[in-house]
């Protein structure tokens, strides 16, 4: 899509990431065309960027959490908004809400809402891996990934798709994920749909299949 995208209209798609909060550009990939897309490439000059854990330590290098940022067009606060602002903001640092790791070269690539994070038997399981995967089968276009708490052992992953053809698909899907994915990632159950149901931000609304 991108190599035809920059034939037909001599620009080229670029991956990258940002958010209000931060008026609101983080980071760009200009680089590398054969990256994959949750790859959004080097933060902005001035721009520092720290994974963390639920518990606020640093992760480091290639360790997948939380995604906190730090720099002059990081917001001030939420106006008016003293408490909300305190949940995301502590010593100029933004907790972004995103999942993200920092490669050792310096990129920066985005895994999903921390929100969306599915832990099954103490493992944490990030959706838009799985997503990723379903979305190379030529008959996915669209997939979301949800947790739905299946007992003590925590959730398991349910994967909603929508299909142009739904012949097999199930088991096509299910030996995909086998091939790419270790056993506890796999989805419990496919639900083949015809469109799924998107958000004013035209993002898939994860919250109506869970409903």
């Amino acid at each position: 899509i991108r190599m035809g995208f920059s034939l037909i209209y001599g620009r080229k798609i670029c991956a990258g990431y940002g958010l209000t909060e931060a008026a609101p550009v983080v980071a760009l990939n200009e680089i590398n065309d054969e990256q994959p897309t949750d790859v959004v490439g080097f933060p902005f000059v001035g721009m520092q960027c720290d994974i963390r854990d639920l518990q606020g330590k640093s992760l480091g290098v290639g360790k997948t959490g939380n995604l906190w940022l730090k720099g002059d067009n990081i917001m001030l606060g939420y106006y008016n908004a003293p408490e909300t602002t305190s949940k995301v903001l502590q010593d100029g640092w933004l907790n972004t809400g995103d999942l993200g790791v920092i490669y050792k070269d310096g990129r920066l690539a985005i895994t999903g809402r921390s929100k969306d994070l599915i832990i099954h038997k103490g493992f944490n399981i990030y959706p838009q891996e799985i997503e990723n995967i379903l979305m190379s089968h030529p008959s996915v276009f669209k997939a979301a990934v949800v947790g739905v708490q299946e007992d003590s052992s925590g959730q398991v992953p349910i994967a909603y798709v929508a299909v142009k053809d739904k012949k097999e698909i199930e088991k096509h899907l299910r030996d995909l994920c086998s091939q790419n994915l270790a056993s506890y990632k796999i989805p419990r159950k496919f639900i083949c749909l015809d469109d799924l149901p998107m958000s004013a931000t035209g993002k898939v609304d994860k919250k109506q299949l869970k409903q």
